[in-house]
Parts: C-alpha cells; structure tokens; sequence
C-alpha cells in the first residue's frame, strides 16, 4: 500500500528504562517503560537493579539491568512516526536535513549518499512533495529493508514483494 509523505515535528519527550538480553534462537528480549523526568535525572537508581521482566515481544521473564534514555514523541494520531513521516533532523551546509521513514521503520536522511556509488540522490519538488530518483533500496539484505520508488510525495510498495503488517 503506497504511503503518502506529511512533516512531523517533535512535540516532547518520553523518558524510558529499557530491558534487552539475548534470548535464544537470535531472539533479543527486550522490555521497555516509561518513566518520570525526575527519575531519569536523578543519579540513585538502585532499586532497579537488577530486575526481572517481561519481554514485550515473546512474553518470557529474563533478568537485566535498565538503561535509561528518551525519544521523541512526535505531533502524530499516536505520538510515533509512520510510513511517510518526514522530520527535520537538522541542518547541514545551510539546508534542512530531511529524514522519511520508509515501511519497515527504516529512517532515511533524502540528502544521505548511495551506499553504492557514493552518490546523492536526485531530489526534486518541496517537502514533503518530494520525488528522488533513483530509487532507493533501503537496507537491502535485511528482511526490514525496502526497495522503492520516492514520487510526488508518495511512496510506492516494495519492489521485491516484503510486507510490513
């Protein structure tokens, strides 16, 4: 299904604690929650650790120990970038450095250099009605990745067939 392009801008932060340790069969577990900005300023976080939680993907317990961090919570429906959502990372020899996220959650900076020839894509129009060519192939060898067409604001279906459900 084809995404259409809209800019996004950052409307605030949400402090989180994430669990991660390596499950078995590649698996990497991984449990993340929200947390106050006082408690992710403060220096005193023992009472975490160490811990054991529920991996958000595959529902087993493990043990780990927090990091703490945040990310953006964006001026979208639910806060979270989406196909087609294009951010202004920030600017680089005087332009704004535009950034798309592509299906599979992949984040491209449109002004970024082909991995393949060392060359910049062709972007014509205004964000976010932009075209690129050529097209651009995303983390190829990765079953996240995507291969596609940038025209007009639209982004096309994969290329070579992945589905991102």
């Amino acid at each position: 299904m084809p995404y259409h392009c809209r800019i996004v801008k950052e409307v605030g932060r949400d402090y989180i604690a994430v669990w991660s340790a390596q499950g078995e069969d590649e698996h990497y577990h991984r449990h993340e929650e929200s947390i106050t900005k006082s408690l992710f300023e403060s220096k005193v976080r023992s009472e975490w650790f160490p811990q054991y939680v529920v991996c958000d993907r595959c529902g087993n317990q493990f043990e780990s120990r927090p990091s703490f961090g945040s990310k953006p919570i964006w001026d979208t429906e639910d806060g979270k970038l989406h196909p087609g959502d294009m951010y202004e990372l920030d600017e680089r020899n005087g332009k704004p450095w535009w950034v798309v996220v592509l299906p599979g959650d992949n984040h491209f900076p449109i002004h970024s250099l082909s991995s393949t020839d060392n060359k910049p894509w062709d972007v014509t129009g205004e964000v976010p009605n932009i075209t690129l060519r050529p097209s651009v192939n995303f983390r190829p060898s990765s079953p996240k990745g995507w291969h596609g067409w940038i025209t007009n604001g639209l982004i096309s279906d994969d290329l070579e067939g992945r589905r991102y459900d």
